[in-house]
């Protein structure tokens, strides 16, 4: 108790070690809601939650794949990448909680979150963007969390399982709900933070849902996890066909008691959907749709006392991040490998954000790109992804079953994380999603990519046969390169945030008109480029695709020129 208090009236000087000591001396006591409480004093204002997790059904560390920390066998080698500053581990009600952090500001904020009953438990990852309002909403003053995080369980107890449709942000949460025998499983509308999750008996590895269904009537213990990566379920045992992804726009609550309702444990309850789209496509100008881009740029570059950065290129997605920090005064980093890029618009791009803007040009060597690669290979989650073509075309992928780290972006993408971390660059503001959402890689009625679902042109109902969702809305190339782009940043301990993918910046281009959609490549961009004099820099009706591998130094390390 005197260490504890000690700790909360002076933590700007409790170091990690002090902290983890405190943890698990009440830990050990019984003490774990004080425990968790206490330390929950420690968090600084808006305090990023970068970082990873495990739930388990079982005591993880009885397990002979989980490990000891830092095995490159264990369960959670590529998982506590996300998190590399503190591994911390519980017991509540027989399950297991692994949070591992990713401290941005030297105050540490321990997870799990649990109610002072001790009767719910919360984990998550990501960002809350709207937590001052749901503290204004929840109780009363908007100043009462110092943490999105702490948004979290006041949320739950307002509003159940329903707390995720009123939370705006990119994240991943699991609720354990041992009162109620229930456990939430939950993305952003669009999974930019990935979600795994399996329940399986160990002697059926093969078992389908209806076998798995028939095993469970059989009675005996089901194994249940849920964590960021895949590879933890993977090197748990948890079998192929039980493994499962957290799906976008959709929630999902499941039983934890066999004879909750009736269902089977671990079988879903409800699904709740978290963002309905409104198709009507009615207006006839893109300004709604450029404030919404810039409002969500600002919220998330707010409130952080790290360093933001961008990938800096010629192309629309790159310029219209780079012109929103410009109108908000927000200082960052940006660099651009020397590639396809059109180098006169980014120098001029440069040149035009000075003095927010702090650039490099980076260019790799032959030798510098394999180095990189090699180094994905062995610290980065071992993702797969495929990249299906249009279904009309005959071939069945453009990228069947790929490795995240034979990927020539993501390899680009991580030299330019090894510069841009050590240098504070901790948020990385991604272009991902523009593609997908506002010009499905075509121009003017015509593919850019093999993978393009409608060559980009509108229909006038979007509501009609089936056209909505399409193929890369949710899915798609969508998933593969968000789970690129954050297997890649999470290797590096590094955040990425998506503002084409706010809800509200996407449901003001579903308003648009088909004829204002189709009248231009990726007019609500264009428009917002062309709405300052001079307009911003950029390179017209060009695509370029992220292409670290072109353009190699013939010989030397990597060298940078600012």
């Amino acid at each position: 108790a005197a260490l504890s208090r000690g700790l909360l009236e002076s933590p700007s000087t409790a170091g990690p070690s002090a902290v983890q000591l405190c943890y698990e001396a009440l830990a050990e006591m019984k003490l774990l809601t004080l425990c968790c409480f206490g330390i929950l004093a420690l968090h600084a204002p808006h305090q990023l939650h970068a970082c990873s997790f495990v739930v388990a059904n079982f005591n993880l560390t009885d397990h002979p794949a989980w490990g000891t920390p830092g095995e490159k066998a264990g369960a959670n080698w590529y998982n506590r990448f996300r998190g590399p500053d503190a591994t911390h581990s519980i017991m509540a009600h027989g399950w297991s909680f692994v949070h591992n952090l990713l401290s941005m500001t030297g105050a540490f904020t321990l997870q799990p979150f649990v109610s002072s009953d001790g009767m719910v438990v919360c984990l998550f990852n990501g960002e809350i963007y709207n937590y001052r309002t749901l503290a204004k909403h929840l109780v009363g003053d908007e100043e009462a969390f110092s943490s999105d995080g702490q948004a979290l369980l006041p949320a739950y107890m307002r509003w159940g399982a329903d707390m995720v449709t009123h939370l705006q942000g990119e994240f991943a949460v699991v609720v354990l709900d041992f009162a109620q025998q229930t456990i939430l499983i939950s993305t952003d509308v669009f999974s930019t933070k990935p979600l795994w999750y399996a329940s399986w008996q160990p002697q059926s590895q093969t078992a389908g849902p209806r076998g798995f269904a028939k095993l469970l009537r059989a009675g005996g213990h089901v194994r249940f996890v849920v964590a960021s990566y895949e590879s933890v379920l993977i090197r748990l045992g948890a079998p192929k066909l039980r493994r499962l992804m957290a799906e976008p726009n959709e929630a999902i609550l499941l039983s934890l008691n066999p004879l909750h309702g009736g269902a089977a444990p671990f079988m879903p309850l409800r699904r709740i959907p978290l963002y309905k789209w409104d198709l009507h496509q009615y207006k006839n100008h893109t300004q709604d749709w450029q404030a919404a881009f810039v409002e969500a740029v600002r919220v998330r570059s707010a409130r952080i006392k790290h360093k933001i950065f961008i990938g800096l290129s010629g192309g629309y997605d790159s310029g219209a991040i780079m012109l929103a920090l410009r109108q908000l005064g927000t200082p960052f980093l940006a660099y651009s490998i020397r590639a396809k890029e059109n180098m006169k618009v980014v120098h001029a791009r440069a040149k035009a954000c000075m003095p927010i803007a702090t650039v490099e040009l980076i260019t790799l060597s032959q030798q510098d790109f394999d180095v990189e690669q090699q180094w994905l290979r062995e610290f980065c989650e071992p993702y797969h992804y495929t990249v299906p073509a249009n279904r009309r075309l005959k071939r069945a992928s453009v990228d069947n079953n790929r490795l995240v780290a034979d990927d020539p972006g993501a390899v680009g993408l991580s030299s330019v994380l090894r510069i841009a971390r050590p240098k504070g660059g901790l948020i990385y503001l991604s272009g991902s999603g523009a593609d997908e959402i506002i010009s499905d890689y075509a121009m003017d009625g015509r593919r850019l990519m093999k993978h393009s679902c409608f060559k980009g042109v509108f229909p006038s109902n979007l509501s009609a046969n089936g056209f909505f969702p399409w193929c890369s809305f949710y899915h798609g190339t969508q998933r593969a390169y968000l789970m690129k782009e954050e297997m890649t940043a999470g290797a590096h301990g590094v955040e990425g945030r998506y503002p084409f993918l706010d809800p509200q910046v996407v449901q003001e281009y579903l308003w648009l008109s088909a004829e204002l959609k189709n009248s231009e490549y990726k007019r609500p961009v264009a428009d917002f480029l062309r709405s300052v004099a001079p307009h911003f820099p950029n390179a017209w009706k060009e695509k370029q695709g992220f292409s670290a591998q072109h353009n190699f130094a013939i010989t030397g390390k990597q060298a940078t020129a600012s």
